[in-house]
């Protein structure tokens, strides 16, 4: 009796380290050029794709960006790339290049929620997703201020 109740209490005990462990990761971490930005953007995890509002990707990448003559069209623009994206679709072009979204960019409570690595590498950046500490790492390509 003694090592069935040990042992439940072993089990339980993993249980509950494990589920703190994973409540403890659902953070999502974004580093730019080495730099901790976590604190500047929120997040939105959909699927296996990490979302983030296009205005504070804006004060990273630095690109211009306009709502288009129809309300759900996304403009973002630098010195070599226009970037079009539309709410709720799975297509992305980039100059005359049409590109496949694993998830499309959604708006919600008045915020426009942008794939964070379909646009970064639309703009020549890479980006690094680290599952184990759901890190993301983005490495630009120089400037892409317009």
């Amino acid at each position: 009796m003694k090592i069935k109740v040990f042992t439940l209490l072993f089990m339980v005990s993993v249980l509950f380290t494990w589920s703190l462990t994973a409540m403890a990761n659902s953070t999502i971490e974004i580093v730019f050029n080495g730099t901790d930005v976590t604190s500047e953007f929120s997040t939105n995890l959909v699927g296996n794709t990490v979302f983030v509002p296009i205005e504070s990707l804006n004060s990273r990448l630095k690109f211009g960006f306009l709502v288009g003559s129809t309300p759900n069209l996304i403009i973002l623009e630098s010195n070599e790339y226009t970037i079009y994206l539309t709410i709720g679709s799975t297509t992305m072009k980039k100059n005359d290049e049409i590109l496949k979204l694993k998830s499309p960019p959604f708006a919600k409570d008045g915020v426009t929620w942008v794939p964070l690595r379909a646009v970064a590498e639309g703009f020549d950046s890479k980006v690094v997703w680290d599952q184990h500490t759901n890190l993301v790492s983005v490495i630009t390509k120089g400037k892409v201020e317009k």
